[in-house]
């Protein structure tokens, strides 16, 4: 169970209530989408912002429609805590908790700058704002699930819980980012047994590394891209 501890988080603050908007979840778009969400995209007129919650939110869909059957393959059909590295909107966050049912669900991401520090693109994406990503999840999951955040900046993640079950990272962490750059937080708050699912660029070391670390290959997850390939390991 979640303990009182991970209710204090950095950014962890609850949202108990959200002002929803009528886009209600269904089964041809199973997401809602909060007012925060709309708050966000006024401040970007000049931007299809709607259009893009859209789009990933299709792209969530999709992702766990081949997730969830490589987890129950691999023994795992629930996941009591949860880290999405690199979440974005939120939205493949906020389907992939609901789905698994988890009771405390962390996010990575950037506090609403683009610039990237590193990595292998020169910009980041206009949506890493780690407090929007956080009331997607909010939106999707019930009252009592934990929802915190972590600004991709930090250097360490000392309140991140440890014995974190899955682990997941979506166009990037090994992607947009070098492996090397969350390998080490990965190991130390991944649980014995935990899977860990990343998009690992073609033409990189990031296989090298993972298993340089003690990551085992288990599989390969089913996906479009030509210039990754998506991956799932366990810690050994």
């Amino acid at each position: 169970m979640s303990t009182q501890a991970e209710h204090k988080i950095l950014l962890g603050h609850r949202y108990s209530q959200l002002n929803v908007d009528n886009q209600r979840s269904t089964a041809d778009y199973p997401l809602i989408i909060p007012q925060e969400v709309f708050a966000h995209a006024r401040k970007f007129e000049d931007r299809p912002f709607i259009g893009i919650y859209t789009k990933y939110n299709d792209r969530a869909r999709l992702a766990c429609e081949a997730l969830l059957p490589l987890l129950a393959k691999h023994g795992t059909t629930s996941i009591t805590r949860y880290l999405d590295i690199g979440c974005g909107t939120g939205a493949i966050s906020a389907l992939v908790a609901k789905l698994l049912k988890a009771e405390a669900i962390y996010l990575i991401d950037g506090a609403g700058e683009a610039p990237r520090m590193t990595g292998f693109t020169e910009h980041g994406s206009a949506w890493n704002d780690v407090f929007i990503a956080m009331a997607m999840v909010r939106a999707n999951v019930p009252n009592n699930t934990v929802v915190g955040g972590f600004y991709a900046s930090q250097p360490a993640y000392p309140l991140l819980a440890d014995r974190i079950g899955l682990i997941t990272s979506f166009r990037s962490w090994g992607h947009h980012y070098h492996v090397e750059e969350y390998v080490k937080a990965v190991k130390k708050h991944l649980g014995v047994g935990g899977l860990v699912m990343l998009d690992i660029r073609n033409g990189t070391n990031g296989k090298e590394v993972m298993q340089r670390n003690g990551f085992h290959l288990l599989d390969r997850v089913p996906d479009t891209s030509e210039k990754c390939q998506r991956l799932l390991y366990t810690r050994t």
